[in-house]
């Protein structure tokens, strides 16, 4: 009997490690998507760095920008669809708070670091913490 418990532990150990293992390599993939983003988007010649945060200031207060705004947060309902259908077993809530968190997470840090003087760099370095924070906060949702 002893046995078939110790037998039955290593098999969910391995089991454990396995899950662990996609696990990791599912957030480096969704990692590495992100970066692609910030380097697009630093790598835009129309961007410029210097007047992000008057941008920001603009956004919220033009209405047209506003507009561009709600577009852009209007789509990420289709980025959470689009990881569902990636990961079946992700719901939909849980996509649409991924979706949220890593372009909350993108665009934040990189904006405080732009408000802060950082270099362009520095910027894409903060994106790139942004995006590590929220994958890392990512693996809660394997407990939900």
């Amino acid at each position: 009997m002893r046995a078939l418990v110790v037998r039955h532990a290593e098999q969910l150990a391995d089991h454990q490690r396995r899950d662990r293992q996609r696990e990791r390599a599912d957030q480096v993939l969704l990692g590495r998507a992100f970066e692609a983003l910030v380097r697009s988007v630093a790598e835009d010649d129309e961007l410029d760095f210097a007047l992000s945060p008057l941008r920001a200031q603009l956004m919220f207060t033009e209405p047209a920008l506003r507009a561009r705004l709600t577009i852009t947060m209007e789509m990420l309902p289709r980025v959470a669809k689009a990881l569902c259908e990636v990961y079946p077993e992700l719901d939909p809530v849980s996509a649409g708070a991924a979706a949220g968190s890593f372009m909350g997470a993108l665009a934040t840090a990189g904006l405080v670091a732009q408000q802060q003087g950082a270099s362009d760099q520095d910027v894409l370095t903060a994106g790139r913490r942004g995006i590590q924070i929220a994958v890392d906060g990512l693996s809660s949702l394997d407990d939900s």
